[in-house]
């Protein structure tokens, strides 16, 4: 892990200055990326170990190179740069460098990252899963099931207190969602299943927990696991935790979606398409770009429009309902329908879309024109079908 002591003074007291402003992960961030640039940096030039008054044009063009033969994923690289942009910036303030860091690195130096659309879990897979959720007791499966229902990151599941409902005016209840990501909370509504969900993870969450623990016989030193009781303190309890009362870990969440995929009888499927699954629901279900963004938590509208782009059924209702609702107000026939077994309707139709251009024409000529040619069409119409 990389740590904050192998990097130079200039560096730590960037991160002095970031830990008055930014979020631990975020710090941590800029740890990892710097102590990756300084390692670059003292094996290109190790003569000027460490001095930031060296950094040029041309080694910061060779770290590109570096990064990129180093099998890094694009947006990796793209935070990599921009870090050590944020950081060259500062030193410069500070008085460490006199070059101007836009020129140290460039806007065309930043890697293109692919826009990649949300995956969400096919709908008879989703229902599949969604039953086996159900029927298990493990606190993990219970878990999945919770981010299905609300569309929360696993780590925000995994940081919920014991006492995360919030009652709102009406009597209904929420899932109080706290400081995730973004770093903000949110209210997430609950349905009187999820409700009951919740309720029993919280009678359980502060129930009587227990830990193995080794000790040995006095009488003949025979050593042996013993199950002793752990009473968690409720106020310090998470609302997901193990038999032994502790946190849950990411990576236990994860073990538990291979196992339910694979109870379940569907393909693999990753904890955080949970979220993907719900969102395209939402949308597909009539919900709002607005309400859905409050649920999962975006700050900006175009996180979400993401998942309006995989949301084709949704696409496919508004469409027909806007030409249906054109047919029904002009009534006349769209070039896709089928057509009717009698051609004589011809003429009706004829006469319906005459009679509109007329109405919506502001010229008398034309107008009286399109009058006679509807007479016209009505009489042919009545002539044949004597004739017939």
């Amino acid at each position: 892990m990389a740590r904050r002591s192998d990097l130079p003074k200039e560096a730590k007291d960037f991160l002095n200055y970031c830990d008055a402003t930014l979020k631990k992960s975020t710090v941590q961030m800029y740890i990892t990326n710097l102590n990756k640039f300084y390692a670059f940096f003292n094996v290109q030039c190790p003569e000027e170990k460490n001095q930031i008054s060296k950094i040029d044009r041309a080694l910061i063009q060779k770290y590109y190179t570096h990064l990129f033969h180093a099998n890094l994923k694009p947006a990796t690289r793209f935070l990599g740069i921009m870090n050590l942009r944020c950081y060259l910036t500062w030193a410069r303030e500070m008085g460490h460098i006199d070059k101007d860091p836009r020129e140290l690195i460039q806007l065309q130096d930043f890697p293109k990252r692919p826009q990649y659309l949300p995956r969400p879990i096919e709908p008879d897979h989703d229902k599949k899963l969604i039953e086996y959720l159900k029927t298990s007791k493990a606190v993990t499966e219970r878990g999945l099931l919770l981010l299905r229902y609300t569309g929360m990151r696993v780590g925000e599941l995994l940081d919920l207190p014991y006492d995360c409902l919030h009652q709102e005016d009406d009597g209904s209840f929420s899932v109080r969602v706290p400081l995730g990501k973004l770093n903000n909370d949110r209210l997430v509504p609950l349905t009187d299943e999820g409700l009951e969900f919740i309720s029993g993870m919280q009678q359980e969450a502060i129930s009587a927990k227990y830990k193995w623990e080794r000790k040995t016989c006095s009488s003949c030193n025979h050593r042996q696991d013993i199950k002793v009781d752990v009473l968690p303190d409720p106020k310090r309890t998470y609302l997901m935790t193990s038999s032994n009362g502790r946190r849950l870990t990411y990576s236990g969440m994860r073990s538990a979606m291979n196992r339910s995929c694979e109870h379940a009888g569907i393909s693999h499927y990753g904890v955080h398409q949970l979220r993907h699954t719900l969102a395209t629901v939402l949308l597909n279900g009539g919900a709002s770009l607005a309400t859905v963004m409050k649920i999962l938590g975006h700050k900006k509208v175009n996180m979400t429009l993401r998942y309006a782009q995989i949301t084709q059924t949704t696409v496919r209702k508004e469409y027909f309902a806007a030409i249906n609702k054109a047919i029904d107000e002009y009534e006349i026939e769209m070039p896709y329908q089928k057509r009717s077994a009698d051609p004589l309707e011809a003429f009706t139709d004829l006469v319906r879309l005459i009679e509109k251009k007329r109405q919506e024409s502001k010229n008398p000529e034309d107008d009286n024109r399109k009058v006679q040619l509807i007479k016209r069409l009505r009489r042919f119409e009545t002539e044949i079908r004597d004739v017939l």
